[in-house]
This record gives structure tokens, C-alpha cells and sequence, in this order.
């Protein structure tokens, strides 16, 4: 694929809705994203796959934010697709405004084609959605913030 060709559909994807494409032929493999977040690489070029994947029924790490707001932050535990519903017909789990209990399913993370439950592991206000629909997430990136109770 010549310099051109790459141009013209670098022009034609940042158009279009798509947040990712992928291509790849005999001579070439290109990626474009939308995303803001990168992979992370050590200086060799080799992923990090150290990180355990969890089990379909994880609970999320959570982190501390802000002391004075008492926010704390849902963080994705495994990189894969995330699904704030739990069917396309079906209403978000979550949005700014609603509360979140303790175990409280808040969003799906698909990853090799198994499902996890992303359950809260702590009880307020949703004060952020921090992800759209069925963007590709990265381990430990934000899901959500929350007011603690």
C-alpha cells in the first residue's frame, strides 16, 4: 500500500464513526484509533503480559481519588471491550446520578470471547461514566467515579 492510499484512508476513517480499524494484507498492517489511551510497552517493543486475567465473576480494585470530594474511581481489571448494558435493548447499567451499592453489577467486559461482570466494590453516587459503549479499555483505566456515601 502505497503513501497515497494510506493518506486518503487515514482521511476517510477519521470521517467516519469507527473508534478502530485494522488492516493487515501480505505487505502491510496498519491500525488507526480514536482512543486516547496507548498500549503500554516496555523499551523493547514486547507487551507486558504479566497480568493475571481474573475470573468472570471479578470485583474491581478501587482506587483513591480525592480525599476532600471522598471520590473513589471502578477501574477496568482485564483489557477488552466494555459494554455499559447488559443487551442492546436494554438500558444502561449505570449513569451520572444513579446510586451504586456494594456487588452491584456496573458494566460487562468482553475479552476472548468470555464475559466479566464488573461489580462495584463500593456504595454512592455515580459522579462520572468515564468510557463509551464498546470502547476498547486497558487494564486498570477508569470506568467510573463515585461519591462514597
Amino acid at each position: 500500500m502505497d503513501l497515497k492510499a494510506i493518506s486518503d484512508l487515514l482521511v476517510q476513517f477519521d470521517a467516519s464513526t469507527l473508534m478502530e480499524l485494522r488492516l493487515d494484507d501480505a505487505e502491510s498492517h496498519l491500525y488507526f484509533s480514536k482512543q486516547t489511551n496507548s498500549i503500554s510497552s516496555d523499551t523493547s517493543g514486547q507487551l507486558d503480559t504479566a497480568s493475571p486475567v481474573p475470573d468472570s465473576q471479578a470485583t474491581v480494585a478501587v482506587e483513591k481519588v480525592d480525599k476532600v470530594t471522598n471520590e473513589e474511581v471502578i477501574i477496568a481489571p482485564i483489557v477488552g471491550t466494555v459494554y455499559l448494558q447488559p443487551a442492546p435493548d436494554k438500558p444502561m447499567f449505570k449513569q451520572v446520578g444513579e446510586h451504586v451499592n456494594v456487588g452491584e453489577t456496573v458494566a460487562l467486559i468482553e475479552a476472548m470471547k468470555m464475559m466479566t461482570d464488573i461489580k462495584s466494590s463500593v456504595a454512592g453516587t455515580i459522579t462520572s461514566v468515564n468510557v463509551m459503549p464498546e470502547q476498547t479499555v486497558e487494564y486498570g483505566q477508569v470506568l467510573y467515579t463515585v461519591t462514597l456515601d
